[in-house]
């Protein structure tokens, strides 16, 4: 690529991250009101419940979508009967998960206790089969970094689903209103990916092709199902050994924490991953945007974690009620290690952008073992054990991947561990400045409300005014962003010249 090239992927990249960003802040709190809602109308049983429908439905779909998303966006010569063969397949296996899913409903349901659970799998494989359909459309307009059409599209989704969903549920419909809710949601998401990138439905088989693609989708089907398996152990853990009310409060805090740390993850997995794809041979220029994705991410997320922890009550009190506190415990738990899943996310997407998909199915494996593992041995304390073993195994993953990275780019696991440095310095002030605003404001007898959002307010406040102060702290790989960022702007203005200058 000439530098003219890397000057228009740049900008595509910091177009795709913006309407990404703005995605992901409206979606968040999309997710929030509606959480907050429905944790009025429905019982942890509910959530329970539907829990294990999204089980089924993510590890159906990473297992049946056999990694050819992935393999679309990464392959760079992929021709329309190429894609038209993708679509025969994926169709096939959605319509062969529809079929098994219900044919083996009543098993799955005896295997858990929960007969309410048998006509609700059958759902679940037609969210499957809906996902399949979709899947060509969908990494065509990422191969494409067509982010404010994906973003809309999931806007536009979710507020649909979630619409669906708060009226079943003022209704009565209990967790119908959830799996409903989710099946009305990835209709619409694929209907609309569809219209937008109509799928190639004419395919001529091409043996070497159609065989690379299915070699990387094999090796990324594993490491997605291995993934998948990892996320929602634990779940299945706590429903079979802890019962359907405590998953629900499980459940409650994984998704709390998983607002913040899913989003920020996916924001930089759908747009690194492509643009990484197209320089995938540049492993210095990987390297360098790497590390400033890294400790740009870092540099929001602990801080963002500390004042979690912080404010678990309030944060619980204040979006879904009193009658929630047993979410708290294993809340704080699952933020402690909030920016290390993250970073796995950063290196997920270099892996699959170099090829080494092999390599990082073996991590997602040793990656399941553990969770399984730590999960089953702390389960006998309960949810904030089984909380303490996820919590242990993510960082264990977070140290694989440091080496994958290593292996995969030459990137050393010491120069990825200081990309965390401006993030523990804002940690460290947003823990100092909350702690003393909550203390102060509890006695002044402050509602929780009010101690969430001062709290809040300060602890956004104050890693800026040292931002302002020290631009240095920010390190260099961050930096290297800023100025690039800036380059467009006006010279002239303050900020952009005390910035520039830092960088």
């Amino acid at each position: 690529m000439t530098s003219k090239d890397h000057h228009k992927l740049f900008g595509r990249t910091v177009r795709g991250l913006s309407w990404q960003s703005a995605s992901v802040f409206i979606h968040g709190l999309m997710q929030l009101a509606v959480m907050g809602i429905l944790a009025r109308f429905l019982t942890p049983h509910d959530f329970g419940l539907a829990a294990i429908i999204n089980v089924i439905v993510l590890v159906c779909t990473n297992a049946l979508q056999m990694g050819l998303g992935p393999a679309i966006v990464q392959r760079p010569n992929l021709s329309s009967a190429d894609m038209g063969f993708v679509f025969f397949l994926s169709l096939s296996t959605g319509g062969l998960a529809c079929l098994l899913l219900t044919l083996l409903a009543a098993a799955l349901a005896g295997l858990y206790g929960w007969p309410e659970l048998r006509p609700m799998i059958p759902v679940a494989g037609g969210v499957v089969f809906l996902n399949n359909l979709a899947l060509v459309s969908q990494a065509r307009l990422q191969k494409a970094m067509n982010f404010r059409v994906l973003s809309l599209v999931d806007l536009g989704a979710f507020g649909l689903g979630a619409a669906a969903t708060i009226a079943l549920a003022i209704a009565g419909a209990g967790a119908w209103a959830l799996v409903l809710g989710l099946l009305l949601r990835f209709g619409a998401k694929s209907l609309a990916c569809l219209l937008a990138m109509p799928p190639v439905v004419r395919f001529r088989l091409r043996e070497a092709e159609c065989g690379a693609l299915l070699r990387f989708g094999g090796a990324q089907t594993w490491s997605q199902v291995m993934n998948q398996v990892a996320q929602q152990a634990d779940y299945l853990i706590v429903g079979r050994f802890l019962g359907a009310s405590l998953l629900g409060f499980y459940e409650r805090a994984f998704t709390l924490m998983s607002l913040i740390s899913q989003y920020f993850g996916s924001v930089l997995d759908s747009v690194m991953f492509p643009a990484m794809a197209q320089i995938q041979g540049r492993t210095r220029s990987l390297g360098v945007g790497y590390l400033a994705a890294l400790s740009t991410l870092n540099s929001v997320l602990l801080p963002v974690s500390v004042l979690g922890i912080v404010l678990a009550s309030e944060i619980t009190r204040v979006f879904m009620g009193p009658q929630w506190t047993e979410v708290i415990p294993p809340f704080r738990i699952l933020l402690i290690p909030l920016a290390l899943r993250t970073t796995v996310r950063c290196g997920d997407s270099l892996a699959r952008a170099t090829g080494r998909v092999a390599q990082n199915s073996l991590v997602k494996s040793a990656y399941a073992v553990l969770v399984v593992v730590l999960a089953l041995l702390f389960v006998r304390r309960g949810i904030v054990g089984v909380a303490v073993g996820v919590s242990l195994a993510t960082a264990i993953h977070y140290l694989m991947m440091l080496i994958l990275v290593r292996s995969a780019i030459g990137l050393s696991c010491g120069a990825q561990i200081r990309a965390h440095g401006a993030g523990l310095l804002f940690g460290g002030v947003v823990l100092v400045v909350s702690l003393a605003a909550r203390q102060a404001l509890y006695g002044l007898h402050a509602p929780a409300w009010v101690v969430l959002a001062a709290c809040s307010g300060l602890a956004a406040l104050a890693p800026g005014l040292i931002v302002l102060a020290y631009p240095k702290c920010l390190g260099p790989s961050s930096l290297w962003l800023v100025g690039k960022l800036l380059a467009r702007k006006d010279p002239n203005h303050w900020l952009v010249r005390r910035m520039t200058l830092a960088a």
